[in-house]
């Protein structure tokens, strides 16, 4: 993609691609992938866009995080597969801390064709 979208804020970027990818996926001529996958731990913005997206067909799968609230890798193993449109990671979460290797994660969604996106708001101007 060629454009850049400036948006308000983060909350307004995160409906935007998320709501978005979902419509465009689902309309006629898209890829017709339904999951959404996300960690159970994930940002309300996050959360509340993809619960909308079940209003109009989508499937969206928790992830568990292990107890310092990273993701479970092996569960995102076993959830995400050719069906996946989207795996949405927070980069930091904004009331632990936590900060998540986003790479494993983002190559699982890859080798699945699926789009991977995160939440980078915390880490901003606070990790390279």
């Amino acid at each position: 993609m060629s454009e850049i979208i400036f948006t308000s804020g983060s909350t307004e970027g995160i409906n935007l691609a998320i709501i978005g990818a979902a419509r465009a996926a689902m309309a006629e001529g898209g890829s017709g992938r339904r999951k959404i996958v996300t960690m159970q731990t994930e940002h309300p913005a996050v959360r509340e866009a993809s619960t909308y997206c079940e209003s109009f067909g989508c499937e969206v799968v928790w992830i568990p995080v292990d107890t310092v609230g990273r993701i479970d890798l092996d569960a995102a193993r076993d959830v995400i597969d050719d069906s996946t449109l989207l795996v949405s990671v927070m980069m930091v979460n904004n009331e632990t801390g936590v900060i998540q290797d986003l790479r494993p994660i983002a190559d699982i969604a890859h080798e699945h064709g699926a789009l991977f996106m995160t939440d980078a708001t915390q880490g901003y101007g606070k990790l390279p």
